[in-house]
């Protein structure tokens, strides 16, 4: 009877710890991150949304120092996230899980991926690898405090690292031209991709050689009224001052001659990231005038006339 007593003891003993145990692995269990971000940044006082179905990269790092350090710091964790239609709600692709507490997030868009390599003594890396013709944009979101309850963070706006360019093509009054086609176009002595660079700095081109051309995507019309009036645009890497060249191949009134318009661009322009520069050749009779605009990418700033082009 006695020794019924102790098993009977024993098994209630056991199951007491069991139940007790699964509580405890429950609450340290990791939970879902929930994400919103502001825009991108194009000036202090303005942004943009994000287009719909952009991707984002979020990575989570613990804190070693005083300050967000990327050679020191913890890597947790990370996830990727795409934008809802009609708001900058992130819905989850591969969610980023963590447990309570408190973290630097790193965000960048497109969800390139984040080569890191471990160390000690400030020897860790964080880089991406980063070619033309991406709108590659990265924030910072410092010491936000998650948990299960409270699993909501909105990311700091992110910040272009990027250039953007446009092309046009624009007939003026009395240019004799009822029909253009445009062949090719490109530009010369651009940034040699890719180009590698830290997580959230800005892309280290003043050191990258400059000797790869850049080729324009389709000209079209965005205005069915002026269908004359031609565009193209692309988004490049930043460029460090220096020569270089802008070469049109152009088909006028139908006719299979081509005509080539060559732009020698002056040694001290550069790309500067999270801007645009619109080069817009001005036609009249033989002649081909060309001007830049230089933008804030969301905002126009700046214009000037950069002289005659060679055909």
């Amino acid at each position: 009877m006695n020794y019924k007593g102790m098993i009977y003891l024993l098994a209630v003993l056991l199951l007491g710890a069991c139940t007790g145990g699964d509580l405890l692995l429950k609450e340290d269990e990791p939970f879902a991150v929930r994400f919103s971000i502001a825009g991108i940044g194009a000036e202090v006082t303005t942004r943009s949304s994000l287009a719909e179905n952009v991707t984002l990269r979020i990575l989570a790092f613990r804190r070693i120092g005083d300050a967000p350090d990327l050679s020191v710091d913890e890597y947790i964790a990370e996830g990727t996230y795409r934008v809802e239609s009609g708001s900058n709600v992130l819905s989850p692709v591969a969610p980023l899980l963590l447990r309570d507490g408190t973290y630097d997030f790193y965000a960048l868009t497109p969800d390139l991926t984040v080569n890191r390599t471990t160390g000690n003594g400030g020897s860790k890396t964080c880089t991406v690898s980063v070619g033309h013709g991406r709108d590659y944009a990265t924030s910072l979101t410092e010491s936000r405090t998650v948990s299960e309850t409270a699993p909501q963070v909105t990311l700091t706006e992110l910040a272009r690292h990027c250039t953007k360019l446009v092309f046009a093509l624009a007939p003026m009054q009395g240019a004799n031209v009822t029909n253009v086609a445009v062949v090719s176009a490109e530009l010369t002595n651009m940034t040699n991709a890719p180009v590698v660079g830290k997580l959230h700095d800005l892309l280290a081109v003043s050191s990258a050689s400059c000797g790869f051309t850049v080729s324009l995507p389709e000209f079209t019309a965005p205005d069915n009224n002026k269908p004359l009036e031609l565009s193209a645009s692309t988004i490049v890497l930043p460029r460090k001052a220096g020569a270089f060249d802008y070469r049109m191949k152009v088909k006028f009134n139908g006719s299979d001659k081509e005509t080539e318009l060559v732009a020698n661009l002056p040694g001290d322009l550069e790309f500067k990231p999270g801007y645009c520069y619109t080069f817009t050749f001005k036609l009249k009779g033989e002649s081909a005038i060309l001007e830049l605009t230089v933008e804030p990418w969301e905002e126009h700033t700046y214009s000037t006339d950069m002289g005659a082009a060679s055909s």
